[in-house]
């Protein structure tokens, strides 16, 4: 049977590639760190754009939760806005928050689809307030313009780990200058048995994706002895504690935890970044991936396309669809080697009254895989599995 992974699969050429620069689209005049991963960037952007405990900011009511959970544990005080069907912000609900005093407005860029960031920066100038963009899902993905998203904002956080096969990863980019005080130095090497931990995941899903028969043994053999060794030299003699049920074990990996605050990026995702795949290669096969699924997929009840248009700088991170039965369409695909994402862990914080199209969204919006890793025979198996759910030619998830 045919496997889509949601995300990219690690292969020895990630390893063997000739070292080359980042690649980073972002402009080199921008100041750019490089940090454990987004939710660091996010703590590490509070404090060099001068955001403090107290200050109020605003993030729209359809949001992952992971920043949601890093913002509030850094002292933040938090309204939610609205979002429109084409899913901008809806900047007429932002100004009426602006009645009282706000320092922030937090801007996603779902997907990599790029939000209309002049208007947005006209609106929060007009309104003193300052644009952290967060472009965990679009980082090669640019604007109408031809910008980079993250150029725009006063400052945005980027993701690795979601559009390459990386352990850890995210960056920082500050576009406006920043007052030497307010800088946070700390900095911190992340705990190795943590990116050891993600490295050891990263490899058994690879092979357990391309040599199965291989994985047991693998992991008997190297792995699982190499995690020993590691947690003997830090004096861990146990495995990390496991969480108990699966709903406790998404809000962990959603939380935001203080200790990796400071925390750098890898010289492992370092590594590993330096021989990827370059940038322009992987938006061609994403670009092209979702073309693909968007030309085959037919007009029908139970599925659609999330945006009804495809920007030319889009990047995307998944194929968004809204699914009117989500919970037996993922059963479906599942059934059929397709993996799917839906879009966080949607924090407690966030209010469900007056918001009814978000919570709409978190009950219908499925992201379907369509890396890098990914092909043109892919794309179009995964396109027949859409249609003949959409045109009713199965009538159950089994």
């Amino acid at each position: 049977m045919r496997t889509l992974t949601a995300f990219p699969v690690l292969s020895p050429s990630d390893f063997l590639g000739s070292s080359a620069p980042y690649g980073f689209p972002v402009s080199q005049t921008s100041r750019v760190s490089y940090w454990y991963g987004a939710r660091t960037a996010i703590r590490q952007g509070l404090a060099q754009i001068g955001i403090r405990p107290g200050d109020r900011v605003l993030v729209p009511a359809y949001a992952c939760g992971s920043e949601v959970d890093t913002l509030l544990k850094c002292g933040c005080v938090l309204e939610y806005y609205r979002i429109l069907q084409d899913m901008s912000p809806d900047l007429t609900h932002v100004v009426d928050l602006c009645r009282s005093p706000a320092r922030a407005i937090f801007v996603t860029h779902y997907f990599g689809f790029p939000q209309p960031m002049d208007t947005i920066m006209a609106m929060a100038r007009a309104q003193g307030l300052l644009v952290f963009e967060d472009n965990a899902h679009g980082l090669f993905s640019t604007d109408e313009q031809g910008r980079p998203l993250g150029s725009v904002g006063d400052l945005a956080v980027m993701s690795f780990t979601k559009a390459l096969p990386l352990p850890d990863g995210g960056a920082l980019v500050v576009n406006r200058p920043v007052e030497p005080q307010e800088v946070l130095v700390q900095r911190q090497r992340p705990h190795p048995l943590r990116v050891a931990g993600r490295m050891k995941y990263l490899i058994e899903f690879a092979l357990a994706r391309r040599y199965p028969t291989l994985v047991r043994n693998v992991k008997r053999l190297v792995l699982d002895p190499a995690i020993r060794v590691l947690k003997t030299m830090e004096g861990q003699a146990k495995a990390l504690p496991a969480v108990a049920h699966a709903q406790a074990r998404e809000r962990a990996f959603f939380e935001f935890k203080a200790e990796r605050g400071s925390w750098t990026m890898s010289a492992c995702s370092q590594y590993l970044l330096r021989r990827g795949l370059p940038h322009d290669v992987v938006v061609q096969r994403r670009r092209r991936n979702y073309q693909t699924v968007f030309g085959a997929l037919q007009e029908g009840t139970r599925v659609r396309p999330l945006y009804r248009t495809f920007p030319p700088g889009c990047s995307p991170l998944f194929f968004p669809i809204l699914a009117a039965e989500l919970a037996g369409l993922r059963q479906y695909l599942t059934a059929r080697g397709i993996e799917s994402h839906r879009f966080g862990f949607f924090h407690e914080s966030i209010p469900t009254k007056g918001f009814p199209f978000e919570e709409s969204l978190k009950e219908q919006v499925l992201g379907l895989p369509l890396h890098q890793g990914l092909g043109d025979e892919d794309m179009v198996y995964l396109a027949g599995l859409l249609n003949d759910w959409n045109m009713n030619r199965v009538a159950t998830a089994a």
